[in-house]
């Protein structure tokens, strides 16, 4: 099965609490537009210093994906 779920859609499916939603609002904080990514720079270690244990970062770096 597969769907399209818009950012909205998304966060309501991640919940009003918990580690995810948390984090996906801290991502949107980040970013300086909807449409762009947020920076490396913008990225707040200090923020995530609860969640750290529990994630893992990634960093893509060929040019096609």
């Amino acid at each position: 099965m597969e769907y399209e779920v818009d950012e909205e859609g998304f966060r309501r499916l991640l919940g009003r609490r918990g580690m995810f939603a948390s984090l996906f609002d801290l991502w949107r904080g980040w970013r300086p537009s909807p449409a762009v990514l947020p920076p490396p720079t913008a990225v707040d270690p200090l923020a995530l210093r609860r969640m750290l244990p529990r994630l893992m970062l990634l960093d893509v770096l060929a040019p096609d994906r």
